[in-house]
C-alpha cells in the first residue's frame, strides 16, 4: 500500500510541476527556464547540473508523472521507482535555494523502493502472476505475498528519524521560550483569510484564540511533543491507531490552517505512516467490511484515553492483532551484505542530523551542518539587507586626501554615481539646487530644490519656477514643463475621486482607498522606522498593481512622478514644494518600464546630471531590479564603493533565501568574483555587509565584512570564520 500511496503522491507532484499555476508559467518556467532566470544556486559537487530548456524540463516532469503512475499500479515498479528518483532529485537539485526537507524525503523513499519487493500484492505484477499462472522459481511459494522484515524496518526507521529529529530541533530557545516561529505563523495573512471562511461566530472566536500568546505556546509545545513521541506511538501496537489519528490531525491543521507553501507534504505525511500498520491491514479491512465484523474496543483503554485526551484519546481503545507468521520449509534468509547495507543506511540517517552538534554556534543562525537534518520550520531568521562590495584598486582608488579616483575609461557600468540618502532624514539646505532622484514605480525625475543655498527662507514657488525656466531656456533653448511637487496621499485621493465620479468598480475604489490610507501612514512624521519597514512593501505592491489598471494606471504613474522626492519611500513633505521638471527629449522608457534620463543629451550643463539620489534603505526588490548590476555608490557618509547589485540577475526568492544562508552568500560571492574577472581580467575582492536576526532576537552581523569572500575557503565540516557567531560582535557596529 505504501507503494501505491507514494506513487500517487509523486504523480500529483508531477502534475503540479506541469501546471501553469504561476504568473511566469509552470514550475520549470518560473524557477529554471524563464527569461527572468539568469543563474541557479548549485549544490556543492553538482555545479555541472543545469536545467534543460522548457520542453526538456516538461519532459522530465512528464516522465516523473508516468513513473509515479507506474509505481502506483505496480508495473515494473523498480524501473518506475528509479525514474521517479532520478527525475525528482534532478528537479530539486538544480537550485539549492529551493531545498525543502520533504523534497529530500521524497527522493529517499523513491530510492529505497528501487531495492524492495514492493509489487508482490495489489499490482499488475501480482495480477499477471496469479491470473495467468506465472510463478517465480526463485522464491518458495509459501513465502509469496509476504513482506521481508528488513523492508519494514528500513522504511519505519526512515520515518521515525524524520519526526524524532524534527522534535529534537525544536529544543531551542526560540521555540521553547518565545513560541517562535509559531506565533509569527499564526499572524500570517493566510491564517486570517482561512479563519474568515468559518461561520461568523466561530470565525471571530477562532481569530481571538489565535491572537493569544497562550495559544501560540500551546501549539509550540504540542508540536514538540508530537514530533518526539509520534515515532514511538506508531511502533507500539496499543498506541498505533491513536498515533495515526494524531498524524492525520497534525498534517490537516498544517495544511488547512497554518501553511500554504508545503505542497503535497501533508498528504504524503499521512499516507507514508501507513507503513507502521500490519502488512496485511488492507485484507483485514476488506474482510471486516465483507463479513460485517468490527473490532471490539477495550473499554478500559477507551474510557481512560477519553479522560486523558478528549475525543482523540478514545482511539487507544483499539489494538490490532499482529500479522500471523508464515511457515516455510525453506525459511527466508537475509544475505549478509543486505544486512550490512540496511544497518549502514539506518546508521547514516541516525547520525547525519547530528552533524551540526560537532560545529560551534547555533545552527539556526550559522546554518552550518543544517543540511539534511530535518529542521522543519524551526526558526525564522530575517535579514533587512545584504550588500556585495567590490574591491578593485585599479578601478577605484583614493588619493592622499581620501578623495575617490575612478578610472572612467575602464569602468564598464553606467557613467553614473548613485548617492545614497535616507528619505526620512534629509536636510535639504545642504543639498544642491538640481537633483536627479530615483522615484520608485516611475524611475528618474529632475527636481529643483528651493532650499539650496538659502540660509533662512526657501525660494517661493514663483521664484523657483522662474529660475528653472531661465536656466533651461539658456541651456537647451526651450522651456520645460514644470509642476509643484505634490503629496502622495493627495495624488491618490484625486484619482480616487475621479474613479468615484466615473462609477469605477467598487473593488478598485476600495483598493485605492486602502493604498491612500497606507500612504498617509508612511508620510506621518510620527511613523517609526519599524512601522515604516512593515508598511512600505504593502504600499509598493498596491501601487504596482494599480498602475497596471488600464483606465487609471497610466495617469497614476504620471502623477507619481510629480510627487515630492521619494514620497513613496516615506520621505516627509517639505514645507515649500519642489519644482518637478519634465522635458520629454531627455527621457526614455527602459525595457523594465522605468524612466531613464538620456545623459548624452544633457551635455553636462550641471554637475548633478551624472548623479542620481536614491534611498536604497527603503527600496523594494522591484526597485533594485531597475538598477544596473554594477554601481558606483556614495553612501550617506560620503564614501564611494563599488557595489554589485545581486537583484539585477537573481530572482526574488533567491535573494530572500541567500540573505539568511551564509553558504549561499559565499557561493554567490565566488560567482561575482568570477564574472568580474571575465569583465576586467583580474580577480577582485568581494566583501559582504549583512545583518540578520533570529526572531525574536536582536539584529547583528551575519557575515564578517572584513573577510574577502572571493578568496575565502568554505568548509562543510567545521565552522567558517567568515560567519559571525551569534552574540560574538561589537554591538556598537549594529545599525539601530
Amino acid at each position: 500500500m505504501l507503494r501505491i500511496a507514494f506513487g500517487a503522491v509523486m504523480a500529483l507532484q508531477a502534475t503540479s510541476l506541469l501546471a501553469a499555476s504561476m504568473p511566469t508559467g509552470n514550475w520549470a518556467e518560473t524557477y529554471f527556464t524563464g527569461d527572468h532566470v539568469v543563474w541557479n544556486f548549485p549544490y556543492p559537487g553538482f555545479e555541472w547540473l543545469r536545467a534543460l530548456p522548457t520542453g526538456g524540463m516538461n519532459l522530465v516532469s512528464l516522465l516523473m508523472l508516468l513513473g509515479g503512475l507506474s509505481l502506483a499500479v505496480g508495473f515494473y515498479h523498480r524501473v518506475a521507482s528509479a525514474v521517479v528518483f532520478l527525475t525528482w532529485t534532478y528537479v530539486w537539485m538544480i537550485e539549492e535555494g529551493l531545498y525543502n526537507n520533504h523534497y529530500y524525503l521524497m527522493s529517499l523513499f523513491a530510492w529505497l523502493l528501487i531495492w524492495m519487493p514492493a509489487s508482490e500484492r495489489y499490482s499488475i505484477h501480482d495480477w499477471v502472476r496469479s491470473r495467468l499462472g506465472f510463478s517465480s522459481s526463485k522464491r518458495d511459494t509459501a513465502l509469496v505475498g509476504t513482506v521481508p522484515f528488513w523492508t519494514l524496518f528500513l522504511l519505519r526507521t526512515q520515518l521515525f528519524v524524520v519526526y524524532f529529529y524534527g522534535g529534537v530541533a525544536k529544543l531551542c530557545w526560540q521555540w521553547l521560550v518565545h513560541a517562535e516561529p509559531v506565533g509569527m505563523a499564526l499572524k500570517h495573512p493566510v491564517v486570517a483569510e482561512r479563519l474568515q471562511k468559518l461561520p461568523a461566530g466561530l470565525a471571530e472566536s477562532a481569530q481571538t484564540l489565535f491572537a493569544t500568546q497562550e495559544f501560540a505556546f500551546f501549539l509550540a509545545y504540542s508540536g514538540l511533543i508530537f514530533d518526539l513521541a509520534i515515532g514511538f506511538l506508531l511502533i507500539i501496537r496499543r498506541t498505533r491507531i491513536f498515533g495515526m489519528l494524531l498524524v492525520l490531525l497534525f498534517h490537516a491543521f498544517n495544511h488547512f490552517v497554518l501553511f500554504d507553501d508545503i505542497g503535497w507534504f501533508p498528504l504524503m505525511g499521512v499516507l507514508l505512516t501507513l507503513i507502521f500498520l500490519e502488512p496485511d491491514w488492507p485484507q483485514r479491512c476488506w474482510n471486516g467490511l465483507r463479513n460485517r465484523t468490527w473490532m471490539k474496543p477495550d473499554w478500559r483503554w477507551l474510557l481512560g484515553g477519553m479522560v486523558a485526551m478528549p475525543l482523540v484519546g478514545a482511539a487507544l481503545g483499539w489494538k490490532r492483532n499482529p500479522t500471523p507468521l508464515r511457515v516455510s520449509d525453506r525459511p527466508f534468509r537475509l544475505r549478509g551484505w543486505v544486512a550490512i547495507l540496511v544497518c549502514g543506511w539506518a546508521l547514516v540517517q541516525l547520525l547525519l542530523p547530528l552533524q551540526h552538534f560537532t560545529i560551534p554556534g547555533n545552527v539556526s543562525w550559522t546554518s552550518e551542518g543544517g543540511r539534511f537534518s530535518w529542521r522543519m520550520k524551526i526558526s525564522h531568521k530575517k535579514s533587512p539587507s545584504l550588500r556585495f562590495h567590490i574591491t578593485d584598486r585599479s578601478l577605484l582608488a583614493y588619493d592622499r586626501e581620501g578623495k575617490p579616483l575612478v578610472d572612467w575609461q575602464a569602468w564598464q557600468g553606467p557613467k553614473i554615481i548613485y548617492r545614497q540618502v535616507d528619505s526620512r532624514s534629509i536636510d535639504w539646505r545642504t543639498m544642491p539646487e538640481w537633483m536627479v532622484f530615483f522615484q520608485p514605480l516611475y524611475g528618474e525625475s529632475i527636481f529643483f530644490n528651493p532650499w539650496a543655498g538659502q540660509s533662512e527662507a526657501p525660494l517661493s514657488v514663483e521664484e523657483a519656477s522662474e529660475k528653472v525656466n531661465h536656466f533651461w531656456k539658456k541651456t537647451y533653448g526651450r522651456l520645460p514643463k514644470t509642476y509643484s511637487s505634490a503629496n502622495l496621499a493627495d495624488v491618490l485621493l484625486s484619482v480616487e475621486r475621479r474613479m468615484k465620479k466615473e462609477n469605477a468598480r467598487q473593488s478598485l475604489q476600495d483598493e485605492f482607498r486602502e493604498t491612500r490610507e497606507l500612504a498617509a501612514q508612511i508620510l506621518d512624521p510620527e511613523c517609526d522606522e519599524q512601522t515604516l519597514s512593515e508598511l512600505l512593501p504593502r504600499v509598493h505592491e498596491n501601487l504596482r498593481a494599480l498602475i497596471q489598471v488600464p483606465d487609471y494606471g497610466p495617469d497614476l504613474r504620471l502623477y507619481l512622478s510629480r510627487t515630492h522626492p521619494m514620497a513613496s519611500q516615506g520621505s516627509l513633505e517639505p514645507e515649500v514644494p519642489f519644482i518637478v521638471v519634465e522635458d520629454m527629449p531627455l527621457m526614455v522608457l527602459s525595457p523594465k518600464r522605468y524612466v531613464v534620463l538620456q545623459r548624452n543629451r544633457f551635455g553636462s550643463p550641471w554637475e548633478g546630471s551624472k548623479s542620481v539620489y536614491c534611498d536604497l534603505y527603503h527600496s523594494s526588490f522591484h526597485e533594485w531590479e531597475s538598477f544596473p548590476r554594477t554601481m558606483l555608490i556614495v553612501d550617506e557618509y560620503g564614501r564611494m564603493k563599488l557595489h554589485w547589485n545581486q537583484r539585477a540577475e537573481l530572482m526574488k526568492f533567491q535573494c530572500q533565501v541567500m540573505r539568511v544562508r551564509p553558504y549561499l552568500v559565499h557561493q554567490y560571492a565566488q560567482r561575482v568574483a568570477n564574472q568580474w574577472q571575465q569583465m576586467y581580467g583580474r580577480r577582485p575582492g568581494v566583501h559582504v555587509t549583512s545583518y540578520a536576526s533570529l526572531v525574536p532576537g536582536p539584529l547583528q552581523r551575519l557575515i564578517d565584512p572584513r573577510i574577502d569572500l572571493a578568496n575565502a575557503e568554505i568548509n562543510y565540516l567545521r565552522h567558517n570564520d567568515w560567519i559571525v557567531l551569534q552574540g560574538e560582535q561589537d554591538k556598537s557596529t549594529v545599525p539601530q
